[in-house]
């Protein structure tokens, strides 16, 4: 039986049918087309041979990233590849033009100016660095030594980042 032969009966096979739509995860429409039929006609194959159809929508997707809601309120998306994740904010802060070494550098944050964890609105993420992003949450006046003993951690954890050090390990000798 020649190729040709072959294909135009193929529809009526169940292995095949079932290889395709199971196995692969075609739709109805992709089997037709590679088989050379209408949709139609795998459909009422597929009926006679028993074979259960899928739901329409998400049934072969592939997540390659999940979206979720971290315990601060913060969105997130999830690389379920390589594991990685990212913030929403870090992404509109890109967008709206801020340096993607800025953004990813341990030593600066991604501040909501409107201090609601999931306002990610154009407009209201600002990048500042760690001093920065502590003062303006701590609503009392920082004493002096105090404010002394942040900006010495701010630079330690600046010099320490390229560096890998774990800069944790030096602050007791602040």
């Amino acid at each position: 039986m020649s190729s040709t032969a072959q294909k135009s009966t193929s529809y009526r096979d169940e292995e095949t049918l079932r290889r395709l739509y199971v196995e692969k995860g075609l739709t109805t429409y992709e089997i037709a087309d590679e088989l050379e039929c209408s949709q139609y006609t795998i459909r009422t194959w597929m009926e006679r041979h028993g074979i259960d159809r899928r739901r329409r929508g998400r049934h072969n997707r592939v997540e390659y990233a999940t979206y979720e809601i971290t315990t601060g309120n913060y969105e997130l998306w999830k690389d379920q590849i390589c594991e990685e994740s990212i913030y929403v904010h870090q992404l509109l802060a890109i967008a709206d033009g801020a340096d993607p070494y800025d953004v990813f550098d341990d030593s600066m944050v991604c501040h909501h100016r409107s201090d609601h964890p999931r306002d990610n609105r154009p407009g209201n993420i600002e990048v500042m660095d760690w001093g920065e992003h502590s003062s303006h949450h701590c609503r009392q006046e920082i004493p002096e030594c105090k404010r002394e003993l942040l900006e010495r951690e701010r630079v330690i954890k600046y010099v320490s980042y390229p560096l890998s050090i774990d800069y944790t390990a030096l602050i007791p000798h602040l």
